[in-house]
């Protein structure tokens, strides 16, 4: 995150013109249609979702109508108090009120109420109008819109909470309290004083992005059958699709009402299958979820890109007035995008709504077709909704200090902690061109420390921790440079005038190209601001018979054995756990273990374990992966560490945290305890992670230690079939078919033992042929499902179908023919593929 003064001198709360004149036409258009002269006499009618005229409402104003004014759409309707439900044909409103229109009375009066405290400058006595209390976004909003020069456009609790804490205020009080002091932060910074509102809501978010929140997204989006609503589309300036009948997307008061009457109203369409009509729900429901400056493309069959354009101010609308395919988005399209896919992407053939991943965006916009001159359009590096997730994930790991995944198998568990772990590094270290893989699991052994010089003429260490790295070149002597490995620790030298050393660094990346001037990327760890002078190095007797001392500094890079590294260190006056622990090696960023049955406290923490002497082996006292990591990361303080525990509820858990169970939890931190073995004290810094995961099917979290439960954060992954979504194997919908499986063994035996995407994926792509479907049920789907009904095959006869299963005979038939497999199932889980709207 770049600091404040950075921010506005990069100009982050400078407003594009084109958004700057949609939000003025937006406020305009709704102060037009809903001014304050209409309070006084506003209805029910005029106010509420869900009725015949709630598209010319107040509330569908605040949340659809004044998007790009900050949004507050999509969730629950309860966010607006009182609202009709259309399932039900009644009104919701609160409990504490007898009729609709008492409750009305009050929401009326309590918001008149509100509009004059505003106008009287009573700010703080708004928060204390009780049924306001349970309207805080739309209070917000609304109050925004009536004076947008007193209250930001920011109205979720959690963003402002955020933004308070990184702006160094309280934030635990009333939304409004928060909102309204962030901006009086914001008007004290320099550069800013003076700014719109909506400027500095632009700012905030540019500036430190709070977990969850999600950046522009690609969706995939076929103009109807054969893109045979393209010429309109293209003329008309929108994308549109069918599914009539479910009518207006934005008048369901929640996601489960839209599932529900989605099931009703085209249940004969599919056959009355409740996975396919909830897999068909979800997909049509994407549309509420596209937001301005998203991205559509067009697509027409599973190879041709018709045009790729970016999503309007006004998203979502339904219109009524068209004869068909009512469900619109506003677009600006881009026909020099337009291009065909070679490979075809298969799985574009089934689905109409569909997101786009960032490897798939690469090959839409960077296509191997376009003269290679042409400019590059820029590809997010990471799909945006699962930045948002990683966000979401760090704020639980910034609160609990360790988290766990858990999920049945298949779900991606290792994947994502993994994944998850890269993320939290890369976001501390962001360095250009440095391979994560290589830098952040590297082994760090002080057998591989180096000497590197640097000439004060040519370039400052300094430099090196303004920058948080820097490029080092090969000098003239080069013989080293084969050698020094990713993750080696470096001492930086400061030749003529100074002679000092005055840091240590890392090597985080390496270019053996020779031709690279610059083949070492180094990162700063710490300053040694008493680091020793040339002449006490030269007069050590450790440091005399030194490479860099017996060849004079003459050149770059040299190399130290450990005793030399820990001399250096003790002469720069560090006395902290560099020294403190007999281990000669120091720990990566990023450290993986997977935990089995006989995993011990010995290997976690400490303890008597073999080791090589002259005599043969003996028993020695050894330190575990936790106390390395934990040394390291405590005499690194400004440095992130995490340690990966894949399967970690294979172990007897108590038994191999021993006393780490004390000193992980977040307000223990720090504190030392004093291990029985050695004596030693481990402390658990602040800058160390712990992620886990485990599997479900293996052992439910239900049933571990209660201790553990309680220091830990929980994260569940369920299997996620909208990866799987448009991959068809000869016929059968790999979604459709591992939805209704799942379906079927969370009835039969709970959610635990689902069966996760993954198996259906190769190198993260759904799998794409017979032969690779059935082998992967023959290996490992069937065995699992054995396993899941302990052999009952009259059970296993219900997930795979009685032309698989004989269970009179308990026993399979046949399933070699990969083609007889795959017909036994479709006719198993049978529904007829859904028509593209």
């Amino acid at each position: 995150m770049p600091s404040i003064e950075e921010a506005v001198a990069n100009k982050y709360h400078v407003r594009e013109p084109d958004l700057a004149q949609q939000q003025e036409q937006q406020h305009r258009d709704f102060l037009r249609q809903f001014p304050r002269s209409r309070w006084r006499d506003l209805t029910l009618d005029d106010y509420a979702l869900g009725t015949e005229s709630s598209i010319d409402g107040y509330s569908y104003a605040l949340e659809w109508g004044t998007t790009v004014l900050g949004s507050i759409k999509g969730g629950s309707a309860l966010k607006h108090v009182i609202y009709f439900k259309r399932k039900t044909s009644e009104w919701h409103f609160p409990a504490d009120f007898d009729r609709v229109g008492d409750a009305w009375d009050a929401l009326h009066a309590s918001l008149l109420e509100m509009l004059d405290m505003a106008d009287q400058g009573r700010w703080n006595d708004i928060g204390q109008i009780p049924i306001l209390n349970r309207a805080k976004t739309v209070r917000l909003k609304t109050l925004f819109l009536y004076f947008p020069d007193q209250v930001l456009p920011v109205y979720s609790h959690n963003h402002l909470s955020y933004f308070a804490r990184e702006l160094g205020i309280e934030g635990d009080t009333d939304p409004l309290v928060v909102n309204r002091r962030i901006l009086a932060e914001l008007r004290t910074i320099e550069g800013l004083e003076s700014s719109d509102t909506r400027d500095l809501g632009q700012f905030l978010y540019e500036w430190a992005t709070p977990p969850g929140w999600i950046a522009a997204r690609y969706w995939k989006i076929a103009p109807g059958h054969n893109a045979d609503r393209w010429a309109e589309c293209l003329e008309g300036g929108y994308i549109c699709v069918g599914w009539d009948e479910i009518g207006d997307l934005s008048l369901f008061d929640s996601v489960e009402d839209f599932r529900h009457a989605f099931a009703e109203t085209y249940s004969d369409h599919y056959n009355g299958n409740k996975s396919k009509l909830t897999l068909k729900a979800r997909e049509l429901y994407q549309l509420t979820e596209i937001r301005a400056g998203d991205k559509i493309v067009a697509n027409k069959g599973v190879s041709e890109v018709l045009a790729v354009g970016t999503v309007l101010d006004s998203t979502y609308q339904w219109q009524p007035d068209r004869p068909d395919y009512r469900h619109t988005i506003a677009v600006d399209w881009d026909e020099s995008l337009a291009t065909r896919l070679d490979p075809p992407e298969r799985s574009w053939g089934t689905v109409t709504i569909k997101s786009v991943t960032p490897k798939l965006q690469t090959r839409i916009l960077n296509p191997v077709a376009h003269d290679p001159s042409d400019e590059e359009v820029e590809v997010l590096p990471i799909d945006p909704a699962q930045e948002a997730l990683y966000r979401t994930w760090m704020s639980v790991l910034e609160r609990k200090k360790q988290i766990i995944f858990y999920g049945p198998p298949g779900t991606g568990k290792t994947r994502a902690a993994k994944g998850f772990s890269q993320w939290i590094l890369n976001q501390q270290y962001a360095l250009p061109d440095a391979d994560s893989d290589d830098w952040m699991e590297a082994t760090y052994d002080t057998s591989k420390a180096w000497w590197v010089t640097a000439n004060p003429e040519r370039y400052s260490w300094k430099s090196m921790f303004d920058d948080g790295w820097v490029d080092f070149s090969r000098g003239e002597k080069k013989k080293h440079f084969s050698q020094i490995n990713t993750g080696d620790v470096v001492v930086c030298y400061e030749a003529a005038p100074t002679q000092r050393i005055v840091a240590l660094a890392r090597v985080v990346s390496i270019n053996d190209d020779l031709e690279d001037p610059n083949p070492l990327m180094l990162k700063p760890i710490r300053r040694l601001p008493r680091g020793p002078r040339w002449k006490t190095i030269k007069s050590d007797s450790v440091l005399a018979d030194s490479e860099p001392v017996q060849i004079s500094a003459s050149g770059t890079l040299f190399a130290l054995d450990p005793g030399q590294f820990r001399r250096i260190l003790e002469l720069s006056g560090v006395s902290d756990e560099y020294l403190d622990q007999p281990a000669d090696d120091i720990a990566p960023y990023l450290t993986q273990v997977t935990f089995h049955a006989s995993y011990s406290y010995e290997e976690f923490i400490e303890g008597y374990r073999p080791v090589e002497t002259s005599g043969g082996l003996a028993l020695g006292l050894r330190d575990g992966i936790v106390k390395r990591i934990a040394a390291t990361a405590v005499a690194e303080p400004d440095s992130v560490y995490v340690l990966l525990i894949d399967e970690i509820n294979r172990a007897n858990i108590p038994r191999v945290f021993g006393e780490l169970m004390t000193v992980i939890e977040a307000d223990k931190r720090g504190i030392p305890v004093k291990l029985p073995a050695s004596g030693d004290l481990l402390r658990i810094p602040k800058n160390l992670h712990l992620i886990g995961t485990m599997n479900t099917a293996d052992r439910s979290i239900r049933n571990l230690d209660s201790a553990l439960r309680r220091r830990f954060g929980f994260i569940e992954l369920l299997p996620d079939v909208s990866v799987l979504e448009g991959a068809v194997i000869d016929g059968l919908e790999l979604d459709f078919f591992l939805s209704e499986m799942n379906t079927r063994i969370t009835n039969s035996v709970g959610r635990e033992h689902q069966i996760g995407q993954s198996y259906f994926l190769l190198d993260s792509e759904p799998i794409t042929t017979a032969a690779q479907f059935a082998e992967i049920m023959r290996m490992e789907i069937i065995p699992l499902l054995q396993e899941i009904v302990f052999d009952d095959y009259s059970k296993l006869a219900d997930y795979l179908g009685r032309e698989i299963v004989d269970a009179a005979n308990q026993s399979l038939i046949s399933i070699e023919d990969d083609g007889i497999l795959i017909s036994a199932l479709i006719k198993a889980y049978r529904v007829e593929l859904g028509d593209n709207r």
